[in-house]
């Protein structure tokens, strides 16, 4: 299957001209090829939805150069060259050890029987891809103005959105990656998450689940108060009694872990932080969840987060 091709037919029917536009096809195809595997009982991380998933990253690359104006010429015979909406990221933690390596064998070696999902990677692939453009392009599913539309907003105070310079929910949520020991996964309409982290830093992109924020955000936001909200639920099962949060500027200081009691439904929670003012040039700004300080696997269900400017 084509992934370009989908995606070009899905920008062409809803005249996405704008990149906001495109981006949001981008994120619900993602979010439900995550979905999909998470049902084969696959994670984010597993080698083959990378695949997939960097397969993707790769067709948003080439739409996105060839709809610059003017066009952007890139070399895509590499395919580490990954878009910025879907950065390249370790599956390992930057101190895991490095991997083994293995002399040559001296003779040839033995065909082997291909089983599992090794040996059904394309067919894997073929499904996953089948189903995440069936659902994503459903009328029903995505159709403007539908009860089953993603929940998905992203303003810098435009028009209507006051002091709001960040705001997701629904598919946009998939936006979050995560280190080791944090797991994410789709549920329903909210993106659950879970940890088995009994130490992690609130520095650099932070130890949890994260969000590497956009530039511009943090052009915004640098210099001002921000306040950070997250509507979140206790996961239905194995629920955490208690999360952390944390912004990092990554050059500039952090909030530290902000902390959490986690109420009984769907519940709101909120802090400020006077975000320092970053004069040598804008690095990456982060939001980290930490789902279970205690690291006992245990969940909750993120069903949004936003950022405003309190000032």
């Amino acid at each position: 299957m084509d992934i370009r091709k989908i995606l070009d037919e899905q920008i062409a029917k809803r005249n996405a001209r704008s990149a906001p536009e495109r981006a949001r096809i981008y994120e619900a195809f993602r979010f439900r090829i995550i979905e999909l595997a998470s049902r084969q009982g696959l994670t984010e991380d597993h080698a083959r939805v990378r695949l997939i998933l960097d397969q993707l990253a790769l067709a948003v690359d080439q739409i996105e150069a060839r709809l610059a104006d003017p066009p952007v010429a890139r070399d895509f015979s590499d395919p580490a060259g990954l878009p910025p909406l879907y950065p390249a990221e370790a599956v390992s933690a930057p101190d895991a050890p490095p991997l083994a390596t293995h002399a040559a064998p001296a003779g040839p070696v033995p065909a082997r029987r291909r089983t599992g999902l090794a040996g059904a990677g394309l067919a894997l692939a073929a499904m996953l891809m089948a189903g995440a453009a069936w659902y994503v392009f459903q009328p029903s599913q995505t159709g403007a103005g539908t009860g089953d539309s993603p929940r998905t907003v992203a303003s810098s105070n435009t028009a209507g959105s006051g002091n709001a310079v960040l705001s997701l929910s629904g598919s946009a949520l998939s936006r979050f990656k995560t280190n080791r020991g944090s797991v994410i996964e789709p549920s329903g309409e909210a993106l659950r998450m879970s940890s088995t982290l009994t130490k992690a830093t609130s520095a650099g992109r932070t130890g949890g689940a994260y969000l590497q924020l956009e530039p511009a955000i943090e052009k915004q936001v640098s210099g001002h108060t921000i306040t950070v909200t997250l509507e979140a639920r206790p996961a239905a099962k194995s629920p955490s009694p208690q999360f952390f949060v944390a912004y990092s500027t990554a050059a500039a200081g952090n909030s530290g872990w902000r902390k959490f009691a986690v109420r009984n439904g769907t519940g709101t929670y909120s802090f400020d932080y006077a975000v320092p003012s970053q004069q040598d040039g804008f690095n990456s700004d982060y939001l980290g969840i930490w789902a279970d300080p205690e690291g006992k696997g245990r969940g909750i269900d993120l069903l949004s987060v936003s950022i405003r400017i309190k000032e």
